[in-house]
């Protein structure tokens, strides 16, 4: 029965409506706030209450409370939704609208909640099943497809000029970068450095760059211990030198590399693949980023045989 009755205000304790309750127009319903959550209800009843939070709560007769707002996570607000939108939810089972940007794919990485995935993302998702899987302590070099192997030519270094040779990589992590000096040049180095690539297709921000290594005597030079690890796409292999007559081995010519950037001819497809150099004072070191306009190296080979080990 009413507890009290105040011009259009109805306040009720302990009544029970087995019936349908039809509230007037703007006729709001006020909850008192509950310190912590009620006792469950009985079998086959829910409980609706308000919290000291102000906010409305739900409970079943498991004694399973569900908050009702969208605060909360109780409810997810229509107008948070587009035709670009989805509902998802994450760790803590907190459902929400999640915007899919165009070229994206809906999917969920190692340790992530559920999300619109990126290219990069998806590259790397998919890169254990379409790489070459590199094999820990094996050597891989550079070139069209990172399979060019080390030819009986030479690679002929230019004092203070920097040389960039493309690489694919599917997400490896490496632990050493080397070349192998064919012609040493007394006093003089290498240092070889790895660059990611830019939207011109170019080598472009410095990754990693290894301290400077003798060429006075031939032999294989490497940086060793180096710990990197290379997103999925291309990158660029780098040496720069203070030398004019020292000389690397080169990597081999193959028929399996495609057309150089901005190549075409049959001419160019024998000479220096996908290698572009620029000026750069060898006092100075590997520059951050590569120089701006590389030029295309035409040389007898197809360029410096620069390796990396897998972890």
């Amino acid at each position: 029965m009413p507890e009290t009755s105040t011009n259009d205000s109805l306040k009720l304790a302990n009544v029970q409506i087995d019936d349908l309750l039809t509230m007037g127009t703007d006729a709001p319903v006020d909850f008192d706030e509950h310190g912590g959550a009620p006792a469950t209800p009985s079998s086959g009843k829910v409980r609706l209450y308000a919290k000291a939070d102000g906010r409305l709560y739900l409970k079943d007769d498991a004694g399973t409370e569900v908050a009702l707002d969208a605060a909360t996570g109780g409810a997810v607000l229509k107008s948070l939704f587009n035709a670009n939108t989805i509902l998802a939810a994450n760790s803590d089972d907190t459902p929400a609208a999640l915007t899919v940007a165009e070229q994206r794919l809906v999917g969920r990485i190692t340790g992530g909640n559920i999300d619109d995935l990126t290219v990069a993302q998806v590259l790397a998702l998919l890169a254990p099943s379409l790489g070459r899987n590199a094999i820990s302590g094996r050597f891989y070099a550079g070139g069209a497809f990172g399979c060019s192997r080390k030819g009986t030519g030479a690679f002929c270094l230019a004092a203070d000029y920097l040389f960039g040779e493309r690489l694919y990589s599917w997400g490896e992590t490496w632990t050493s970068i080397g070349v192998q000096v064919k012609a040493a040049d007394s006093d003089k180095g290498v240092k070889l450095g790895i660059y990611d690539t830019g939207t011109d297709g170019l080598p472009n921000n410095l990754i990693y760059a290894g301290s400077a290594l003798d060429i006075s005597s031939t032999g294989i030079k490497q940086n060793t211990s180096i710990a990197q690890t290379l997103s999925v796409g291309w990158h660029w292999l780098a040496v720069l030198s203070d030398s004019s007559s020292g000389e690397l081995y080169a990597s081999e010519a193959s028929v399996t590399h495609t057309a150089p950037l901005g190549k075409t001819a049959l001419s160019d497809l024998y000479a220096s693949m996908w290698v572009y150099k620029a000026s750069q004072a060898y006092a100075s070191g590997l520059p951050d980023p590569f120089p701006s306009s590389p030029t295309f190296a035409n040389s007898a080979e197809d360029g410096p045989y620069i390796v990396l080990e897998a972890a």
